[in-house]
């Protein structure tokens, strides 16, 4: 006897590496490599400070994170964290004087993060 499932074929399949690489790349470019080549750059042939190379080296994750924002159509969790995080260490770098806030703000970010997905928790949607 023949057993016919009823179910029709699975026809999604899991993304491949080269699609996952694909997708994150735009990122890893715009928010990792860029800026890190800007900051030496800058620093390496101009006479800015470091808090004016620290700043202008985050203009790409600046645009980066708006760009998504204004593509999806509503606030993405991580790119509002991003852009928040920026600028508040922007002010407070510039306001304070000293470029290690900016060294630290992903830490912040993490923090700010991880303390958010866990108070969520206690909520009917989590994060």
């Amino acid at each position: 006897m023949k057993v016919v499932s009823s179910a029709p074929p699975s026809t999604t399949q899991p993304p491949s590496f080269r699609t996952i690489v694909r997708g994150l790349l735009p990122s890893i470019l715009l928010s990792g490599i860029f800026p890190f080549i800007i900051y030496q750059l800058l620093k390496s042939y101009t006479s800015v400070s470091d808090i004016e190379a620290l700043a202008l080296s985050a203009v790409p994750a600046i645009i980066y994170g708006m760009v998504s924002i204004v593509r999806q159509g509503q606030l993405d969790l991580i790119a509002g964290f991003t852009l928040v995080g920026i600028a508040v260490t922007m002010i407070a770098a510039f306001v304070g004087g000293d470029p290690r806030l900016f060294l630290i703000r992903e830490s912040f970010l993490t923090v700010a993060l991880g303390i958010a997905s866990l108070v969520s928790l206690l909520l009917k949607r989590p994060l």
